[in-house]
């Protein structure tokens, strides 16, 4: 037999004990981490789907209610590994809105830290967190992983809270309580949610989401969970009730660049996530695709001021460098309808105008905030297009 056809069958043949000797002791490995995961977690303070509210500031009452305008802030916190630097960061911002991603609450890889409470009562804010996961402890994780608490999303205010909840997606393209030992090696309950509430501003009330979408499962999962937030934003702003609407969050439009060669962030099998939107960035393709559409069918517009493509946009940064995009995005308003004022007067829509917008947050974090100083204004139009209420949704809001 001629070298070359044994070097291969020798290939061949490594390549399969290989992968045999790497499945049977994966096995072993879920099998004896299964034996010895948590099954909840003990005493938390809420369960996945559900919120907690705390007000730290001075004498429970709003503060900056004399300005024009106000300062947003959105950022993937990485599960506060980094709390030091997080807050720093976050004291010298001076936000009026923080919308906060990746809060761990009593898990040993962030220290036991209820770490948006802590961050709340160092700033002296109002504080909402909603829910997302029980991250059980198991000898399958890493100290990088480690759970033992729950993790979430949250919004600090200096704003009195109207109304708050969790909005819990259906759409979801992991099964975490199945899969999440096995396949991520991150054991949890629970789904993905969404942070929102009513703030009650000197501009009128504000409804503000924080989201964080799923990062597995390819880029049209994501959209469809993010079409749950936007039907869910213009269903309420069709009542004339709100003077604007924020969505903000870690959307993970990621699947562009050599993260398109990763297994990890679509199924190998999955060409057709793999090769989607080709030419473009998730984000640009996100912007024309999905908001840019809901906009026209909901009536809701909304827009965000980053750039898509370029590198004024890059909000994370990977692979040493060869991977750039923009996953985080702070989504405002336009031509939201107001209810009608006194009868000698024309209802009339409001925008959430950008004055200036920023990214930043060095090291503290593997995403880098975005944020923005906005004003309520009213559209010089005479009278508004009504938004087109959907029926009732595919997600649900739970107290």
């Amino acid at each position: 037999m001629p070298l070359l056809q044994l070097s291969f069958l020798f290939l061949f043949a490594f390549i399969i004990v290989a992968s045999t000797i790497r499945l049977v002791v994966h096995c072993r490995l879920v099998s004896h981490a299964r034996r010895h995961t948590q099954s909840h977690v003990p005493n938390p303070p809420c369960h996945p789907g559900q919120i907690y509210r705390a007000d730290f500031r001075k004498d429970g009452t709003p503060s900056n209610l004399g300005n024009t305008t106000l300062k947003i802030i959105s950022w993937n916190i990485e599960r506060g590994y980094k709390y030091t630097d997080i807050l720093r960061e976050l004291q010298d911002a001076q936000a009026d809105i923080v919308c906060l991603q990746e809060i761990d609450v009593n898990c040993a890889r962030s220290g036991r830290r209820d770490v948006g409470q802590d961050l709340a009562r160092a700033l002296g804010m109002n504080y909402l967190f909603a829910c997302e996961f029980e991250e059980l402890e198991s000898p399958i994780r890493t100290p990088q992983t480690q759970g033992g608490g729950v993790h979430g999303q949250g919004i600090l205010t200096r704003f009195d809270l109207r109304e708050a909840a969790a909005l819990v997606h259906q759409v979801r393209p992991v099964d975490w309580e199945r899969d999440g030992l096995a396949r991520y090696h991150e054991p949890r309950k629970g789904g993905r949610v969404t942070a929102w509430a009513d703030l009650a501003t000197p501009m009128g009330v504000l409804r503000v989401y924080s989201a964080h979408l799923e990062t597995f499962g390819g880029a049209r999962p994501r959209a469809a969970q993010y079409a749950e937030l936007h039907w869910h934003a213009a269903q309420e702003a069709g009542s004339g009730r709100l003077a604007g609407v924020i969505i903000a969050g870690d959307f993970n439009t990621l699947l562009h660049g050599i993260a398109r060669l990763s297994p990890k962030y679509a199924a190998w099998w999955n060409l057709a996530e793999h090769l989607h939107h080709p030419g473009l960035t998730e984000a640009q393709w996100f912007d024309r695709a999905v908001v840019g559409p809901l906009s026209r069918r909901t009536g809701l517009t909304l827009r965000d001021p980053f750039e898509k493509g370029g590198k004024g946009g890059v909000t994370l940064t990977n692979y040493g460098g060869w991977y750039q995009g923009k996953l985080d995005w702070l989504l405002c308003s336009a031509a939201c309808p107001r209810a009608a004022g006194p009868p000698d007067r024309t209802p009339r829509s409001t925008t959430v105008r950008v004055l200036e917008q920023a990214i930043g947050g060095g090291q503290a974090s593997d995403h880098q905030w975005v944020a923005a100083r906005i004003r309520i204004e009213p559209e010089p139009e005479a009278g508004h297009q009504a938004v087109r209420c959907p029926e009732p949704g595919s997600a649900r809001a739970a107290n």
